[in-house]
């Protein structure tokens, strides 16, 4: 009851507060200039509070996101991660004519065999039902090469547990202005073997599988791995990843 009579205070306070400033933004020219210069300061130093609180909901609201339970996991799913470009903001945000092996924050790699490199790699916040606070853009335009991929290196505490009896899952919210086929391959490196895995993701995005007992992974050696989305005949396109989550869980028995 308590905390109820305290969210309603507050509301109340807060209204007060916004009538006092529209008041002030309307009589604001009738003012002499020791009261404009007393109002400049009150603003300022509620602008620089307002702000300050925005970056602390935004950072959290990103933490929320990073942290793993935010991702809806299937039955006995062990892992279950979502790339921290999509939770956290990057710097450099945006690459222009991004060449081959381009880095946009952690862990997340342009290739192209383009040599005009007419292609934008940027971060871009979502907005609206999105899950996630930041999601990718690729803009290609004018393309002369023959192949485009983007390649996202997973976590080595992920990686170390791998074993031949799971499904990998990779959940992309993809959206494209001309529809055209995206192809997904899991990469597995143990030892002096690599191990590949490809699959088409669902025109719009969606869910595509990896069944590890299609590799020789050999467990006691795992190393490193790596997923690419490639994309096909890619020029004059613009390619909008607004979420990507990988889970790992164990196969089904029959």
């Amino acid at each position: 009851m308590a905390q109820r009579q305290s969210g309603l205070m507050d509301r109340l306070a807060f209204r007060r507060m916004q009538r006092r400033w529209e008041r002030a933004q309307k009589a604001a020219r009738l003012r002499g200039a020791g009261d404009l210069s007393e109002l400049w300061r009150e603003v300022t130093e509620l602008t620089r509070t307002g702000e300050a609180l925005c970056h602390t909901i935004s950072c959290e609201r990103a933490a929320r996101f990073a942290r793993s339970e935010t991702i809806e996991r299937p039955l006995g799913c062990d892992w279950a991660w979502r790339p921290p470009v999509m939770t956290l903001p990057v710097a450099p945000d945006q690459l222009a004519g991004a060449a081959s092996g381009s880095l946009l924050g952690e862990g997340i790699k342009l290739f192209h065999d383009c040599p005009s490199q007419e292609i934008s790699l940027r971060q871009i916040r979502n907005t609206g039902a999105s899950a996630t606070p930041f999601g990718i853009e690729l803009e290609v335009f004018g393309f002369h090469g023959s192949f485009l991929s983007l390649v996202l290196d997973l976590p080595q505490d992920a990686v170390s547990g791998f074993r031949l009896h799971h499904l990998v899952e990779l959940d992309l919210d993809m959206e494209m202005e001309e529809p055209r086929p995206v192809y997904c391959r899991f990469n597995i490196q143990h030892g002096p073997n690599h191990d590949q895995l490809l699959g088409q993701m669902p025109e719009g995005g969606g869910v595509v599988q990896f069944d590890l007992a299609y590799t020789k992974l050999n467990e006691k050696r795992l190393e490193k791995a790596w997923i690419d989305l490639l994309f096909e005949a890619p020029a004059m396109n613009k390619i909008t990843l607004r979420d990507m989550t990988l889970l790992r869980h164990p196969r089904a028995d029959l």
